[in-house]
């Protein structure tokens, strides 16, 4: 039995904006006649239409946001990617943050050392060895960038507070390590630009105020000001590059396997896409116990129709037919394709004989209905399409 959901129901045909010209007018000329391809060529099949990736770059990008949706897809593909070098980065730190610790112990008086250790093993270490953790909790996931702009805000945090308790207690220890931070934030973190931005702006504007308030002033400090704000705006470009560059990867990527899986004139799927899907749903379709059915469809005497118009007109025309086909065989699991030349295919899961027999005649009334006329094609005169199916 068929659910109400996958019933096949007829939809109305859609028309051509501008009436074609009648096929009863028997003295219409050749030459009216090759004026109908300026109707077909206004199809909406286009590759923006159909595919979100194509019309987002011809949207652009440059403010690094995608639509909604697509924002979404490049996330997840993003982090399937590049996860496990975010963890080779964390775990990375973690080791140099116990270097350095030990480092302390070894320069800096006890006095001293005591509270830098305690900063990086107690306080710094364990956030990113939490974060660590949580990037293996799926459940996560969608709070990761989160997750990795409050461990980025306890790290700077952290070593910003060693950095200035030990100078104001005359064992300063060296500012680099805020560079070290920063490119872990702009490059290996995973954050996208404007969160890892924000980031690294808020905790250098907290540095250099805190080492105001504690009286940590003077050519030092103006100097440390220069280093920090020059690289933070030099990282800045190159964290904006770097995602422009990868978004832009992911857009042309899933472009190119969409024009793989589609037929370049009509843009349904192409016959590579129809044998593969025809195999998966026939091995769905056995352990579900459900019916598959294959539909042939042949435009009918289509080598007069380009001996009397064109090929011009006739790409337009398969263009047409082809739009009349997808609008009437879209279930989920449904697929149509053009199969080579004028021949198109497609598969339809869990149907019924009745309702296979309604959608053949469905489809042939939709190519009728779109009115094209075809001089060679007596008695009608205009375009039609041969249907055959097989129920298995």
């Amino acid at each position: 039995m068929i659910s109400p959901a996958q019933q096949l129901l007829p939809i109305p045909p859609r028309h051509l904006q501008e009436p074609p010209v009648s096929p009863q007018q028997p003295g219409a000329t050749r030459a009216a006649m090759a004026a109908a391809p300026d109707l077909f060529c206004a199809s909406d099949l286009n590759e923006a239409a159909r595919c979100p990736h194509s019309a987002q770059l011809a949207q652009g990008y440059n403010r690094l946001r995608f639509m909604p949706a697509l924002e979404q897809e490049y996330r997840e593909q993003y982090w399937s990617r590049y996860l496990g070098r975010t963890r080779l980065a964390l775990t990375g730190a973690a080791l140099l943050l116990a270097l350095f610790a030990l480092r302390d112990v070894r320069t800096l008086p006890r006095e001293v050392w005591e509270i830098t250790v305690s900063l990086r093993l107690l306080v710094m270490v364990p956030a990113i060895l939490l974060g660590l953790a949580l990037t293996w909790v799926k459940a996560a996931r969608p709070w990761l960038e989160a997750i990795i702009v409050t461990g980025v805000c306890i790290g700077m945090g952290g070593l910003s507070a060693a950095i200035l308790i030990s100078a104001r207690m005359g064992s300063p220890i060296p500012y680099e390590g805020l560079l070290l931070v920063m490119v872990f934030t702009l490059f290996l973190s995973g954050l996208r630009f404007y969160k890892a931005s924000l980031s690294i702006l808020t905790m250098v504007a907290v540095y250099l105020v805190a080492a105001l308030l504690l009286g940590i002033t003077g050519p030092q400090l103006l100097q440390e000001a220069y280093y920090l704000l020059g690289i933070v705006l030099m990282g800045l470009v190159g964290s904006y590059s770097l995602e422009l560059s990868l978004r832009g990867n992911f857009l042309t990527e899933n472009i190119a396997r969409f024009r793989a899986l589609r037929d370049p004139l009509t843009l349904l799927y192409n016959r590579r896409a129809a044998m593969d899907h025809l195999h998966r749903a026939w091995r769905l379709a056995f352990r579900d116990r459900q019916t598959l059915a294959v539909v042939l469809m042949d435009v009918d005497q289509f080598k007069r129709f380009n001996d009397l118009y064109g090929h011009g007109p006739g790409d337009g025309c398969l263009r047409e037919v082809a739009r009349a086909l997808s609008e009437r065989i879209r279930r989920p699991m449904d697929l149509v394709a053009r199969y080579g030349g004028e021949e198109f295919v497609a598969v339809v899961y869990a149907v019924t004989q009745e309702h296979l027999a309604l959608l053949c005649d469905d489809i042939c009334a939709a190519v009728r209905d779109l009115a094209i006329a075809h001089l060679g094609n007596p008695p009608l005169e205009r375009v039609t399409i041969s249907v055959g199916a097989a129920l298995l």
